[in-house]
């Protein structure tokens, strides 16, 4: 609707409807003034059930003002983050808003049909704030409306995954992961909870345990040696809760690292939330900051046909290595357990690990000209939201090396891809698509993509998984997610 004269540059700027994740309706206001405003005594009507939000009052003092150019995106269900919540659900068949200041003036307002808000797309203004409405197959929760349309038209029909170009069809079905062999060796390993590519090693994966031990592992991939455990590493600095493990270049772009997530035994914001209403704290600790680690990679030096684990070298022998602390805008109520990392090691990523709507993917600062040490600590904003299965929370992810799609994987519900419109540009974000089904593991916890070598034309088409063990006295599965069609 047009800028009526004198009041208030605040607009309604997005809707969603009905999200693919199943999780709540939301909608986004946003401030295209220059000047702070006061929302207190504003309201927001919606025209299907006759119901108000009443903005800036007791239940809802996150909202008692809005920044210049601030989004400001308002849940119909419960997040940790947010106390302000939209008593309303808004329809896909059709439904109106209007929004009010606090002497009752019709602010702004906007109507959509049926098919306008479909699921899973947005019913928004492009250009951002100033544009009419339109339909958006890419909703952007907190962040700058764009055209969604030719972002599934370029790269969904036009630019298949790198995994599976059969997958991104809506009717192909998701298959079930092959079992390469059991994780064994000296060393029992319980708890996994990452996987990645060895870089400086063909044929070889790293891992690592859930907990407080600095410590990485190499696994054998060939037929010979697959699941097997080559060597230990032991590096001489501690942590508190390793959750995940990723492989790319060091902040120096030269040298080989292993990047690892110390991120872990943290209060998530769906454990918060449940005890909002209750006398006794959650049974979780708070950490005040987490950790990311870059460590230069060990050379594994085997370029024979290994047929039984090697002895285990310990020691970080004087390996370069990176520490970065991190803190987050909203707070410390995040619990993340999967890692990224872009190839040249300039950037990471964290997405957080929720069974509230929606998981948070958070990006660093450029870290690429940062000499190794211990750095001071950084600031973590959140670059966007992931649609994600129903109540299927995140345990760990990887991103491919072209920067256009992330592979997740979910305890006990299959693995999932999500794609970029730009490479490693997280502000529009499709997806998910399930490429594979539960394998009946006990908990998946890691994922990678297979840069290994081992199966020819398959370079970074395929998936590496793996879960931890049923019971301490077994071992955990390895599992590998080939891509036979691309």
């Amino acid at each position: 609707m047009a800028d009526p004269a004198g009041l208030p540059p605040i607009r309604i700027n997005e809707i969603v409807a009905r999200p693919f994740s199943g999780g709540p309706d939301w909608l986004e206001l946003i401030n295209l003034g220059q000047e702070e405003t006061s929302l207190a005594g504003w309201a927001l009507l919606d025209g299907s059930s006759g119901r108000m939000l009443h903005l800036g009052d007791t239940g809802c003092t996150d909202t008692t003002s809005i920044r210049p150019g601030q989004h400001l995106v308002i849940y119909q269900a419960g997040r940790s983050s947010e106390v302000c919540k939209l008593p309303f659900g808004m329809s896909v068949n059709g439904d109106n808003i209007t929004m009010f200041d606090r002497n009752g003036r019709i602010v702004d307002a906007t109507e959509w049909g049926e098919g306008d808000a479909p699921e899973g797309a947005s019913w928004a203004r492009v250009p951002d704030g100033t544009g009419p409405f339109t339909t958006v197959v890419v909703p952007t929760p907190g962040l700058a409306n764009t055209d969604g349309t030719f972002f599934a038209e370029e790269v969904v029909e036009e630019e298949p995954l790198e995994v599976c170009n059969a997958y991104m069809a809506p009717d192909d079905e998701p298959v079930f992961p092959r079992f390469v062999g059991d994780i064994t060796g000296p060393k029992d390993l319980v708890e996994i909870s990452g996987v990645a590519s060895a870089r400086r090693t063909s044929g070889a994966l790293w891992v690592h345990e859930d907990g407080e031990k600095a410590f990485i592992y190499a696994l054998g991939v060939k037929e010979e040696n697959a699941g097997q455990i080559l060597a230990a590493f032991a590096f001489d600095f501690e942590v508190e809760d390793l959750e995940d493990i990723a492989t790319a270049k060091c902040p120096d772009g030269v040298t080989d690292c292993v990047w690892l997530a110390d991120t872990g035994d943290n209060c998530a914001r769906d454990v918060v939330e449940a005890h909002e209403d209750e006398d006794d704290p959650p049974d979780c600790e708070l950490r005040r900051e987490h950790v990311v680690w870059a460590v230069e990679e060990p050379n594994l030096n085997f370029n024979r046909t290994v047929k039984r684990p090697i002895p285990f070298v310990t020691g970080d022998l004087g390996r370069k290595t990176w520490r970065f602390p991190i803190l987050y805008e909203e707070g410390a109520y995040h619990d993340m357990e999967s890692l990224m990392v872009k190839p040249d090691g300039s950037e990471f990523y964290l997405i957080e690990r929720t069974r509230v709507c929606c998981p948070l993917v958070y990006a660093s600062e450029d870290v690429s000209s940062r000499p190794p040490g211990y750095h001071e600590a950084m600031v973590l904003f959140p670059t966007t939201t992931l649609d994600r299965p129903m109540d299927r929370p995140i345990s760990g992810a990887d991103i491919h090396a072209s920067g256009k799609e992330f592979a997740v994987t979910t305890p006990r519900h299959g693995t999932f891809l999500y794609s970029l419109s730009r490479p490693f540009d997280f502000t529009q974000v499709a997806g998910p698509w399930k490429v594979a089904k539960d394998a009946g593991v006990p908990q998946m916890e890691g994922v990678a993509y297979d840069f290994t070598e081992i199966y020819p034309g398959q370079e970074g088409k395929g998936l590496w998984l793996v879960s931890e063990a049923v019971e301490d006295d077994e071992e955990p599965p390895l599992l590998h997610l080939s891509c036979l069609q691309a």
